[in-house]
């Protein structure tokens, strides 16, 4: 009976030793994280830090955060510094957003990793965000400059003449279109999506942008080849549309999951180098040209056939 008694003490007091432990252990560990500036303009950047200060005696790891789609990330900068046992690790994500309304950073996890060999997950929430667009978007901002824009009765005069002249520059317009238009033959043929798609290609390698540092206009012009390329395959309009919506009228086709993915993968990465001043290089511009060859090759594989530019 001592014995057993024994024995359950024993038990009892690891126990309190183990959680005193890794109270202690746990105790040390601390991490701060926020976002700068946390109200922007559509397409500019926040800077999030993650602050993560522990003891020698443990690791600190963060999981990797999972970013929506209009979310644009560069890969994080990460510093570490010691003084004396504690050590801390800062890591710097460069984030922009393309889409006006309110947001948030996601939330993520920070593993510890104790000398036991137990892990802490802790959990960090979610930052909010505010993107504005360009143009006012509210009622009292727009009522703001209505004073400013409405004129005195001595300008009504110059309006009507201004209006009157514009009338007839656009009557003129319209009556050379017209004849422009009549001199055209009744049926002109065009290459097929596929067959502009590669003559577009060609045509950007050619032209020596890509060779001579001129990154941001490389993927502008990616871009465009491969929203002119989808309007004319899928018979919808998406030369004017963004990267998201692109992706959200494509999964509503019969396009593959793979390719869909590519699709989205090619729009981010040229997004990110004409925004968000993303890293680039002639060797990274050429791999998106083949991304994109391939994505041609693979939705149009035997297309030859011609089609109108009102399918557009």
């Amino acid at each position: 009976m001592r014995s057993t008694r024994h024995h359950i003490t024993s038990i009892l007091i690891m126990a309190i030793f183990f959680l005193a432990a890794t109270q202690t252990w746990a105790s040390s560990f601390s991490y701060t994280r926020e976002a700068s500036p946390k109200s922007i303009t559509v397409g500019d950047v926040v800077d999030v830090h993650l602050t993560v200060r522990y003891s020698d005696d443990t690791h600190a790891t963060p999981d990797a955060i999972a970013w929506p789609d209009i979310f644009v990330a560069q890969d994080p900068q990460t510093t570490r510094t010691t003084s004396g046992n504690t050590i801390t690790e800062t890591w710097h994500y460069r984030v922009s957003v393309f889409e006006p309304g309110k947001h948030n950073i996601p939330a993520t996890t920070v593993r510890q990793t104790l000398t036991n060999g137990a892990v802490v997950v802790h959990k960090l929430p979610t930052i909010p965000i505010n993107v504005v667009s360009i143009l006012p978007a509210t009622a009292s901002a727009v009522g703001a400059l209505k004073p400013l824009l409405r004129p005195s009765l001595t300008l009504w005069p110059w309006l009507l003449g201004l209006l009157a002249l514009g009338g007839l520059l656009w009557w003129i317009w319209r009556t050379r279109q017209k004849r422009y238009r009549d001199k055209l033959p009744q049926t002109i043929p065009t290459l097929s999506p596929k067959e502009e798609a590669l003559a577009a290609i060609q045509t950007l390698l050619t032209s020596g942008a890509i060779d001579n540092g001129q990154y941001k206009d490389a993927c502008m012009a990616m871009t465009d080849i491969l929203k002119r390329f989808l309007s004319r395959h899928y018979h919808q309009k998406m030369q004017e549309m963004t990267s998201t919506e692109v992706a959200s009228t494509l999964r509503a086709t019969t396009i593959a999951k793979p390719v869909l993915q590519n699709i989205r993968n090619l729009l981010r990465d040229c997004d990110q180098i004409k925004f968000a001043n993303g890293s680039a290089s002639t060797a990274v511009c050429q791999e998106q040209v083949q991304n994109l060859q391939d994505i041609i090759l693979t939705l149009a594989p035997e297309d030859n056939t011609p089609q109108e530019e009102a399918s557009v």
